[in-house]
């Protein structure tokens, strides 16, 4: 809980990609948990799969997508930073 405190209190570029990138993580996480849930209940209680696996899958690639991009936000932002600190020693 102190780690998710300190991203939050400290002002700087690094804590709010690292703070955007572990949310987007962690909300993934928790999409794929609720796939995995339901097709468990689906498959115990029910005795089959009856969910459309199709539509399933462009979900998870809905995940990877989001995920995709908060990484793709921080790796964009930390080059920009690189940049401006060659700039500056120059």
């Amino acid at each position: 809980m102190n780690f998710f405190k300190s991203l939050i209190k400290a002002n700087s570029m690094d804590s709010s990609k690292s703070f955007i990138l572990l949310i987007t993580a962690i909300t993934a996480c928790l999409g794929v948990i609720g796939i995995t849930a339901g097709l468990l209940y689906e498959w115990i209680i029910l005795g089959s799969i009856a969910t459309d696996l199709t539509q399933l899958s462009l979900y998870v690639g809905a995940l990877a997508a989001f995920v995709g991009a908060g990484s793709l936000t921080k790796m964009s932002a930390e080059r920009k930073e690189r940049k401006e600190k060659m700039e500056t020693k120059e």
